[in-house]
């Protein structure tokens, strides 16, 4: 990956996520997601990441070591940035969903 800063510094942030422009012209993003909602992204045989990838044209990673000090996994998106944009979109989407069943299951509870 190329880095976007061309004063060789960190690569700059949008929405708090960081953007590199790679050198073939695509960019990457990189995000964060719980680990807990890391089964739930990959799915079932991996079936979830690999649908994703298919229908947005992008190269989605998850770093599996992730951080003492955090809970979070860094999710690394790369494609257009249309195409970036769009599995950004949908992996929101499967952290929302994942939020409002665990929410739903203990409103349940009271």
């Amino acid at each position: 990956m190329a880095s976007a800063n061309a004063a060789g510094g960190p690569p700059p942030v949008k929405d708090g996520f960081a953007v590199v422009q790679n050198e073939d012209g695509s960019i990457s993003e990189v995000l964060a997601i719980s680990k807990h909602l890391v089964g739930k992204l990959i799915g079932k045989g991996g079936t979830t990441i690999q649908q994703l990838q298919a229908t947005t044209s992008t190269s989605i990673q998850i770093d599996q070591e992730g951080s003492e000090f955090t809970d979070a996994k860094k999710v690394t998106v790369r494609g257009s940035a249309e195409n970036v944009a769009i599995a950004k979109a949908q992996i929101k989407q499967v952290r929302r969903a994942c939020m409002q069943s665990w929410l739903g299951d203990r409103l349940a509870v009271w």
